[in-house]
Order: structure tokens, then sequence, then C-alpha cells
């Protein structure tokens, strides 16, 4: 229960903290909170208590950008499922194989938030516009994401965290077989 309150919180900071920072940075470097910390939700809780933590950091979202609501809480929904696969197959524990996933998902994520757009009859853009902002907004979430994994660590260990160290149930093994 702690993570996923300690998660939302940082969800919500970082959502605020992403809106004051995208009027001092030029269109497409702001680094997306939102994105990185579901990201690293899906590395550091697994569970249920992940998954309601990555809705609820697209709900604000969709609550914070005024976009269709349910649109950014199904984006990182998807973001949060495609983590823990990709954990499973590829072991993302490595700050290089995350870096990397973080700028392939970050360009999946515009493609589908475009897409999202153009379904529901908003204006999307396509091709070369799109390319020209994503390219800066990959490499700017690839380069945050150590800072922002770091700092949800030391949140985690500074609260007191312990429901990833717990020890696991031990059972007598009893006696041998004949």
């Amino acid at each position: 229960m702690r993570r996923l309150v300690t998660a939302w919180t940082l969800g919500v900071l970082g959502l605020l903290a992403g809106g004051a920072l995208a009027g001092f940075l030029p269109y497409g470097w702001c680094p997306d909170a939102g994105l990185l910390l579901v990201v690293i939700v899906a590395l550091r809780a697994p569970g249920v208590s992940g998954c309601l933590a990555a809705w609820g950091i697209g709900w604000v979202t969709d609550l914070l950008s005024g976009a269709p609501l349910g649109q950014y809480a199904s984006l990182r929904l998807l973001a949060w499922a495609t983590t823990r696969l990709a954990d499973h197959q590829l072991n993302l524990r490595r700050p290089v194989l995350q870096v990397g996933f973080v700028a392939l998902l970050t360009c999946a994520d515009a493609f589908a938030l475009a897409g999202l757009a153009r379904l529901v009859g908003q204006p999307a853009a396509f091709g070369l516009p799109l390319v020209g902002i994503l390219l800066p907004h990959a490499l700017a979430n690839a380069a945050t994401l150590l800072v922002v994994d770091r700092a949800v660590a030391w949140s985690l260990a500074r609260l007191g965290d312990r429901e990833g160290t717990r020890p696991a149930l031990r059972l007598p093994a009893g006696p041998a077989l004949p």
C-alpha cells in the first residue's frame, strides 16, 4: 500500500513539475514524468499496486491535460503492461537496456496517442511533424530516466518501504522420503 501511495504521489508531483518545466524548455524537450514513473513503477512495484499506480498516474494526466478522460490512463496501463512484459523477456534491470527501452516506448506512446486522437476525431500530427517533436522528446525521456529512477529508489528507501524486502515464508522440509 505504501508503494502505491508513494508512486501516485511522486506521479502527481512529477506531472506538476513537468508542467512547470514545459514553459521554460523548447517544445518536445520536456521529459514525460508520467511515462517515466510508470516504467519505474512497473520495474519496482510489479503487482496490483503498480498497476493501480500506473492507472492513477494516467488518470491524473488526463485531468491535468484536458484530454478525454481515460485516454492517458489507458496508455499508461498499456505502458505498464509493456514494461512488465519486456522486463520478463529482456531483464530490464541494466541501465543501458532501460534507457533504450524508454526511448522506444516514448515513440510507441506518441504514435498511440496520435492514433487515439484521430480515432476520437481530434487533429493529430503524423509523419514529419511528429518525428520532429518525437526525437527530442525520446532523448529527453531517456536522459532523465536514471535520475528519476534514483529519486524513486531514494524516496521508497526513505519511507521505509519493506514490501520488496520481506523474507519469504519458510516451511520446514520434514523428513526425507524413503
